[in-house]
């Protein structure tokens, strides 16, 4: 297996670089594995001309943690990358011995690598390759994802709002850590994942050819530990023609079944490998190589659907996609502020394209977190279909619906000169063109923030105040479209800066 060069690199860096370049500084996220450390020589080697540090991030669940993240970093200094070691951020729910750790150990890892990065945006960097990214789609299949999450991870994308899941971040009480300005910042920060292309085999040939010494981490191979490690387990042994096919029976008995409840639980692993096996054309004894190959061409897929950069195919199945951006920049017209005005075409779209449009829609207009499960509907497909079936195809009721995300849709009228009404059903057109308006149901809750003199808050997730150097303010929901108002002593304030700061891109 041959070692990743560094003009092929290059070429990697090329198709991972966030839209508005890398930034003030390129963090790489060391764990001290063999993929970690790969990338960051690598990097050092390519010299890009912008900052290049490592964080390193200590957990303490194993007696031996603290010695090696130690070791880690002293590996990414004699590369010659200065590196920090800090410790995970459990936010008090470091989990006993013995327990699950999966979503939250990477809760807290992520926790602890965002204060690192708090000093300015830039990118952050992962070693994950294309045998986690099999892993991926493998975990999603076993959710019910659909075409559009064969895809697996991005190789670059937003980090993301900021905050613990959903928490609005305002004023004061967070101002030692999680500051009003930090949601707009993880907005501006991009995580990158340069190796998603390459199989381990050729990570440790790399870091053998450059005689890299890493850290092993015994518990990548303990499937009864989480759900991706059984994945792992699972495929390690797909394609071992003295093995044939998995026996679900024979790795089951490595699982403890107090770790899985389900007891059909590497059955459904075993058919998640075989349905991926299928899509990718193959037949009998799963092929690793031809499922990584699959999923390296649904990742394109993606890419074109959302139209992130150029990408050219003579495949039949991808010739005719509609990308997402350019759909948005033809058949969406001005709104108010917070809204979306989709005017739908009366052709019927490819399903991922559609997909991916709600999808894209509802993140933008919802109250959630930008970027959270929340703020996409959870991606429940039965969500999405009826969004879809409603707002790009009129197939029920022209009447306003939620279906998750609390966004309301609206079927309005669109005049010639651009004004909106509502419309109802057996109303004629004449002369207008008919629209669906996306905005934020209306609250449940109190959404009324008393705030301080001078300071900035993130409200309702969807907008930044800038509240004037003045006393006794209140910011309260104003209109149908819930938009924000600052009152005293129940008058309008109107010196203050209010910005919509929801983004309408793909990543």
């Amino acid at each position: 297996m041959s070692a990743i060069t560094l003009a092929e690199f290059t070429h990697l860096l090329s198709a991972c670089r966030p839209p508005s370049g890398w930034g003030k500084s390129i963090t790489v996220a060391l764990s001290g594995g063999p993929d970690s450390i790969c990338l960051l020589s690598l990097l050092q080697r390519a010299r890009l001309g912008v900052s290049l540090r490592s964080i390193t991030i200590d957990h303490s669940l194993q007696p031996t943690s603290r010695d090696s993240a130690l070791r880690t970093r002293a590996r990414s200094e004699a590369i010659g990358v200065p590196g920090v070691v800090l410790p995970a951020d459990w936010n008090g729910a470091k989990p006993r011995p013995g327990e699950a750790v999966e979503e939250v150990a990477r809760d807290a890892r992520y926790r602890a690598l965002w204060r690192g990065l708090q000093a300015g945006e830039g990118t952050i960097m992962f070693g994950h390759h294309a045998d986690d990214q099999l892993e991926t789609v493998i975990m999603r299949v076993l959710r019910g994802t659909g075409t559009y999450g064969l895809g697996g991870m991005r190789a670059v994308r937003r980090w993301g709002w900021v905050g613990d899941r959903g928490q609005e971040i305002t004023g004061p009480s967070c101002a030692n850590d999680l500051r009003a300005d930090h949601p707009l910042r993880g907005m501006r920060t991009f995580i990158s994942r340069p190796l998603l292309p390459i199989p381990k085999e050729r990570i440790l040939a790399t870091c053998h050819a450059h005689k890299l010494e890493y850290e092993q981490d015994v518990t990548n191979f303990m499937p009864d530990l989480t759900v991706r490690n059984a994945v792992r387990h699972a495929l390690s042994r797909a394609d071992r023609p003295t093995h044939g096919a998995i026996s679900p029976n024979e790795i089951r008995g490595s699982i403890p079944t107090d770790r899985i409840h389900d007891p059909t639980f590497m059955d459904k692993i075993q058919t998640a490998i075989n349905h991926v096996h299928t899509l990718a054309g193959g037949k009998g004894t799963p092929d690793l190589n031809l499922m990584r190959a699959y999923v390296g061409k649904m990742s394109a897929r993606v890419r074109q659907v959302d139209q992130l950069g150029t990408y050219y195919t003579t495949l039949p199945a991808f010739s005719n996609l509609c990308a997402v951006t350019d759909y948005l920049q033809t058949h969406i017209r001005p709104s108010p502020p917070s809204t979306l005005l989709l005017v739908p075409p009366p052709h019927q779209m490819e399903k991922d394209t559609t997909h991916a449009l709600v999808l894209r829609i509802l993140r933008y207009v919802s109250p959630h977190p930008w970027g959270t499960p929340e703020s996409e509907a959870h991606r429940r497909r039965t969500s999405i279909e009826r969004i879809a079936q409603r707002v790009l195809h009129e197939q029920e009721k022209q009447v306003s619906f939620c279906a998750g995300a609390q966004v309301l849709w609206s079927p309005v009228w669109v005049r010639p000169d651009g004004r909106i009404r509502t419309r109802r059903a057996g109303e004629e057109s004449c002369g207008r063109t008919k629209g669906w308006l996306a905005s934020r149901q209306p609250p449940t809750t109190s959404l009324e923030r008393k705030v301080h003199p001078g300071e900035s808050i993130v409200w309702d997730n969807r907008f930044f105040v800038r509240v004037p150097d003045s006393p006794d303010l209140v910011v309260r929901p104003h209109g149908r479209f819930v938009l924000p108002q600052l009152v005293r002593s129940e008058r309008v304030v109107d010196d203050c800066g209010v910005e919509f700061i929801r983004e309408l891109s793909a990543i």
